[in-house]
Formats: C-alpha cells, structure tokens, sequence
C-alpha cells in the first residue's frame, strides 16, 4: 500500500510523457523517465529496507505477539517492493506509453501461468511455508522484469542504465541498515513477545539512526534529489518570510 501510495506521483507524469512522445521530443520524455526513476528509488529504497529490518516489530505494532511468525513474510514483502518499483516503472512509463499494451498483457499472463505452475508445483510437493510462496512469485516477477529489459532494448524504446543505476544506488546506500539494524538489536536485545515501551524505543532508535544515516550519505554524495529538495524548500521559507 505504501510503495502504490509513493508511485501516484509519477503515475500523473504518464500523460506528460505521452504528449512528449507526441511532439517526439525524445530528450525530454528521456530526461522525465530517468528523473521519475531518481525520485521513485529515492522514496521506496528506504521504505523497503526499513521495512526489511522491522518487519518484526511492523508485526508486532499491527497484530501482537501472536502473529509474529509473519515477520519473515513481512521482511521479504519489504525487499520485493523494489522489485515491483521497477516492473511498475518498466511497464508504465516506457513500454505501455509506447503503445505495447499488448506484448505487456502476454507478458502479464505468461509470468502468472509460470507463478501458477509454481504454486502448483509446491502444493504437490507438499510444501506449506509461505516464504516458498513468495519467493516463487518474487521468481515471476523476476522473469517478467527480464523480459521486460529484453523487450525494451530489442526495440530501442530507452537506455536503461540511468534507470536500473538510480535504483542500484539507493538501494546500495539504504542496504547500510542492515548493519545498523544489527548493533542496535546486539546492544540493546529485546523480546519480541509483546509490545511495550523497550521495543518502542528500540524502533525509534532504529528509525532514528536509520534515517540520519540515509540523509547524511546522501547529502555527503550530494545527491540529486535531496539537494533538489533541500532548495525548494529553502526558496519557499525565503519567500514566505
């Protein structure tokens, strides 16, 4: 919900990049697409890996104790929204706006045969772990991102390196809470049985840090996007006052 919330954005962008294919302004739909890309891996990286590295105490705000075996499941859902970043941006802003509708729908329906095939697959072997689940269907997406890149480049609709370089890079960077997630929890180790006030403080530390490091990594590779932030809001507190 939350990765469909943060992509509103650029959906709305969709009917600028059809007029700007319209006119054939190639340079411009290009520089929309990979601003649009910057500003979608800027948002979901953190989220994503935040949610990663919380999944446990996600689960435990939302349902208690007692579900807390759907931390895992929570954790992976966490990593695979990066992936359906992607999907969502290969399928919208390039190859749909193409007019490629259709080779996206056979694309859709053979992956969720091969998805299906999978699930098929597992219940006959008489697996039940939902981990296996998702993982299989982090598989198909997978394949239809592959096909995806192949359909893209075998029709010259963009370069794709700006793209998939913009969602490495945030991901990389956002990857660092992993090892800050780990000292946090190795010095101040909490049960997760139910919620109360340590577990409380060991989020907000955890966010805290999480989210001072983000930034200050980001500010110190002088980022795009955030210095593009940092400006607009100074220019409209400049005027303001």
């Amino acid at each position: 919900m939350i990765a469909t919330l943060i992509s509103s954005p650029i959906s709305v962008s969709i009917p600028r990049l059809g007029y700007y294919l319209g006119q054939n302004n190639r340079e411009a739909y290009d520089n929309l697409v990979y601003k649009g890309a910057r500003l979608f891996a800027f948002l979901i990286a953190p989220i994503s890996l935040g949610l990663f590295i919380t999944g446990n105490y996600a689960v435990l705000l939302y349902g208690g104790g007692a579900y807390m075996g759907a931390a895992t499941v929570t954790a992976i859902f966490g990593i695979r929204s990066i992936t359906w970043s992607i999907e969502t941006l290969f399928a919208n802003q390039i190859i749909f706006i193409h007019g490629y509708e259709r080779s996206l729908t056979l694309y859709y329906f053979a992956c969720g045969l091969l998805n299906l095939a999978f699930k098929f697959l597992l219940l006959n072997m008489h697996f039940s772990s939902p981990e296996i689940y998702i993982l299989t269907t982090w598989l198909s997406e997978g394949v239809l991102i592959a096909l995806e890149i192949y359909f893209i480049k075998r029709h010259g609709l963009i370069k794709l390196k700006p793209v998939i370089g913009s969602f490495l890079r945030y991901g990389l960077i956002a990857a660092g809470f992993i090892p800050i997630s780990i000292v946090v929890n190795a010095l101040s180790p909490v049960r997760m049985t139910h919620l109360n006030l340590a577990v409380l403080v060991n989020l907000a530390i955890l966010m805290t840090l999480c989210g001072i490091y983000y930034l200050a990594a980001l500010w110190l590779l002088k980022d795009p996007v955030l210095t593009g932030m940092v400006e607009a809001v100074g220019n409209k507190l400049r005027r303001r006052g």
